[in-house]
């Protein structure tokens, strides 16, 4: 994870009581779930030289661990907890847990959204004669959490059960319509039988009165 800048928004939070055992207990869980290619970037040995010399390629970028990580706030102690998988991984300061409290009851859904900084990183250094090499550091772990609305997540979603909605509705209208459609084709060939039913009718009854005209 790259580092942190030390200056943060309004609505983020640094935890305290991070500690590497429990980043790296959470790295170990969300391992299979990170791909191969966002280890470092992708990037081999070679590449960090030709393409970022002098560097720091992090091993993780902030937000990746989070993905897939089930969130929790719970208390700990007399401090809000922050845990990932069931790992505790900090707390919210006593400074700022009021203005904390008070943004998270504000949310109608709260989600915490947690990014991790530092770690492990690569960097390519000039070795005793001369060439370049890529050799592995390690900085501490800093950990700061925000608070977002799982609506914001949910939008397209919901937008896709909208949709899905409006395809049942239009595809009820049109078998209601297919089948008005075919009760008047059934009307229509009903009428056209009456027609010709009618019509033999009245030529029987011209026959039977010529016939009685012919033999009185």
């Amino acid at each position: 994870m790259e580092e942190t800048t030390g200056r943060m928004a309004e609505d983020e939070y640094r935890l305290v009581g991070v500690t590497d055992e429990a980043i790296n207990q959470l790295i170990a869980d969300e391992a299979p779930n990170i791909d191969k290619e966002d280890n470092y970037g992708g990037l081999s040995n070679n590449d960090i030289i030709d393409l970022h010399p002098g560097q720091k390629i992090w091993q993780f970028q902030p937000y990746q661990l989070r993905i897939n990580a089930k969130t929790e706030l719970k208390l700990n102690g007399s401090a809000y907890g922050i845990f990932m998988n069931g790992i505790h991984i900090g707390d919210i300061s006593d400074a700022d847990a009021s203005r904390f409290s008070a943004e998270y009851q504000s949310k109608k859904s709260p989600r915490l959204v947690v990014d991790v900084f530092g770690g492990r990183y690569k960097q390519s250094v000039e070795a005793a004669d001369g060439s370049e090499t890529v050799k592995r550091f390690k900085t501490p772990y800093q950990v700061r959490v925000g608070i977002g609305e799982w609506e914001a997540v949910r939008q397209p979603q919901l937008q896709q059960e909208a949709a899905n909605g409006w395809d049942q509705v239009a595809n009820s209208a049109e078998k209601f319509s297919q089948a008005t459609g075919k009760a008047g084709d059934s009307l229509n060939k009903t009428g056209n039988q009456f027609i010709g039913c009618g019509c033999s009718l009245v030529v029987l009854l011209i026959i039977i009165f010529l016939w009685s005209s012919w033999f009185h």
